[in-house]
C-alpha cells in the first residue's frame, strides 16, 4: 500500500471510524470539523475564480444544521431548517449590503445556499442515522440497540468498496467511457465493478443487523448508483471550476470534499431507505 493511502487511511478513514462508533457529541464534533474543512477548501477553490464565499453566515448555519439534528426532532428540526434557509438567504444578501467591497453579489449568496445545503444539510444526516435506535429489550452483537452506528458502518463499507472497485477496474480494464466531458476516469466497466462491489458488501454487512437479504442487496444497488452519482456530481463542480482537487489536506491524497463525495449522497440515501424501506420489515 503506497505511503500515502496508509497517511489517508490514519488522519482520514480511522478518525471517521472511531468517532462513528464513539457516537454522541464526539461525532457531532467531528462533522463540524468536517464541515470547516470542508468550507475552508470550497472558499479558496471560489476565491481563485474571484467569488467570495459569506463564510460568515455559512458555517455557522451549517454547524447549526449538525448539531440540530443531534438535539431536535420532528417539527422542531423542520422548524430549524427553514430558520436556517431563511438566515442564509437573508443574511448573506444583507452581508453584501452592509460590506460593499465584494463583486459577483448573486454569484457569492447563490452559492453561499448551495454550500449550506451540499455541506450542511447533507452532513446532519450522518447525524440523524447515527442517532437511530431499535426497541427497548432488544439488541445487536457489539452494537446494543445502536442499530443507526451498524447501518452507517455498513454504508461506509459499501461505499468505500464501490469506490476502490471501480477505480482499479477502470483503471486496469476500463474502455467504455461513460461521461468523458465531465470525468474522463469513469468507465462502464469500472461502474458495473463499483455496483457489484457495493452489493456484495452490503450483503455481508447486512447480515450483523439481521437485514433482510433483498434489503441488504437493494440497499447496497442504492448504494452504488448513488456513490458513483455523488462522485460524478462533484465532478461536474469541480470541471466548472477548474480544479482536480477541492484540497490537499494530506500531501499527494485529495481534499475532505472529495473524500466525501459519495457519502454526501449515500448516507442521506441510506437514510431515507431504513425510514421507507425498512419501516414494513
Amino acid at each position: 500500500m503506497p505511503f500515502r493511502r496508509v497517511l489517508s487511511f490514519v488522519f482520514g478513514v480511522l478518525p471517521l471510524v472511531l468517532a462513528t462508533w464513539v457516537g454522541g457529541w464526539t461525532y457531532v464534533a467531528a462533522l463540524s470539523v468536517i464541515a470547516f474543512i470542508a468550507f475552508y477548501e470550497l472558499v479558496t477553490v471560489l476565491r481563485s475564480h474571484g467569488i467570495e464565499l459569506v463564510k460568515e453566515v455559512a458555517v455557522p448555519c451549517s454547524v447549526a444544521l449538525i448539531i440540530g439534528a443531534a438535539c431536535l426532532s420532528g417539527n422542531d428540526l423542520a422548524l430549524l431548517f427553514e430558520a436556517v434557509v431563511f438566515v442564509t438567504v437573508t443574511g448573506s444578501l444583507a452581508f453584501h449590503l452592509i460590506i460593499r467591497t465584494f463583486s459577483r453579489r448573486v454569484d457569492s449568496v447563490g452559492l453561499t445556499v448551495f454550500s449550506v445545503l451540499y455541506i450542511g444539510w447533507l452532513l446532519s444526516f450522518f447525524v440523524l442515522l447515527r442517532n437511530l435506535r431499535i426497541a427497548e429489550g432488544a439488541g445487536l452483537p457489539f452494537f446494543g440497540r445502536q442499530i443507526g452506528c451498524a447501518l452507517l458502518f455498513q454504508i461506509y463499507l459499501s461505499t468505500w468498496a464501490c469506490e476502490s472497485a471501480a477505480d482499479y477496474v477502470g483503471r486496469r480494464w476500463g474502455k467504455l467511457r461513460i461521461f468523458p466531458t465531465i470525468s474522463p476516469g469513469k468507465t462502464l466497466e469500472g461502474a458495473i465493478a463499483g455496483l457489484t462491489a457495493a452489493c456484495l458488501v452490503s450483503c455481508l454487512c447486512g447480515l450483523l443487523p439481521g437485514m433482510d437479504r433483498v434489503h441488504a442487496l437493494f440497499l447496497g444497488f442504492i448504494l452504488g448508483v448513488g456513490g458513483q452519482l455523488g462522485n460524478l456530481l462533484q465532478s461536474l463542480i469541480k470541471r466548472d471550476l477548474q480544479v482536480k482537487d477541492f484540497g490537499a489536506l494530506i500531501p499527494g491524497s485529495s481534499g475532505v470534499l472529495d473524500q466525501f463525495a459519495s457519502l454526501l449522497i449515500n448516507v442521506p440515501l441510506g437514510y431515507f431507505y431504513v425510514l421507507v424501506g425498512l419501516s414494513t420489515q
